[in-house]
């Protein structure tokens, strides 16, 4: 059942931040289930000269069902182990999005380097639910071909890939890379990673820029 709310606060806020707290109100409302609420424009109570907002919360909205579909190409049982979400909990988008992340960071550290995760929802009015239906596109398993290294003028390349925690014709590791950047930081240097395509089929040259920290 909806209900209606009151906040108020002193008039002399700017109205621009009087409407950035309608849009707040609504995304926190809408992150949390209630997706048919309704946050009125502010409004001036003449007797005491404060600010009132009106919410209508609507009914509250719950998953319902959950599915993976797509050539997934690693086992089920790993894949699904990536989703936090349940059915019959409060439908949170921000929630959904963290899956998808976490399913696309999954596929990223085995290789798919360009893995693409589409989340797709219907709402089912009449029930208050939310079915998710999350489709994997994984792609070709790309390894890595050439690894080169330019900018250090002081540092030498040996130092530089001693650190590194992905290497030629390994397969393709988004947490290798993370880690990479992390302890290429911890030498000092500002590192930059770009990839190319190769000329050899699935897989791409990784390059590596570097900028030293300054002397003195």
């Amino acid at each position: 059942m909806s209900s209606r709310l009151f906040t108020d606060s002193d008039s002399l806020i700017p109205t621009a931040a009087l409407y950035e707290v309608t849009d707040n109100l609504t995304a926190f409302y809408y992150d949390n289930g209630f997706l048919n609420v309704q946050v009125d424009q502010p409004q001036i109570a003449s007797a005491t000269d404060r600010v009132m907002i009106g919410i209508y919360e609507g009914p509250l909205y719950r998953i319902g069902s959950i599915a993976i579909e797509g050539e997934l190409r690693l086992p089920r049982r790993d894949v699904e182990s990536q989703m936090t979400m349940r059915s019959g909990q409060p439908f949170q988008s921000s929630t959904l999005q963290r899956n998808v992340l976490a399913l696309a960071d999954f596929y990223a550290d085995r290789g798919f380097a360009f893995v693409n995760v589409d989340p797709r929802t219907k709402i089912d009015s009449k029930r208050h639910l939310v079915n998710v239906n999350v489709l994997i596109k994984p792609g070709d398993e790309i390894r890595i071909d050439e690894i080169t290294i330019s900018g250090n003028t002081t540092t030498p390349d040996q130092v530089i890939r001693a650190a590194l925690r992905f290497h030629e014709h390994e397969l393709y590791s988004a947490h290798a890379i993370r880690e990479s950047m992390a302890r290429l930081g911890e030498l000092g240097l500002r590192p930059e990673i770009t990839t190319e395509p190769s000329t050899k089929r699935d897989e791409i040259n990784v390059k590596l820029t570097v900028v030293e920290k300054s002397k003195g």
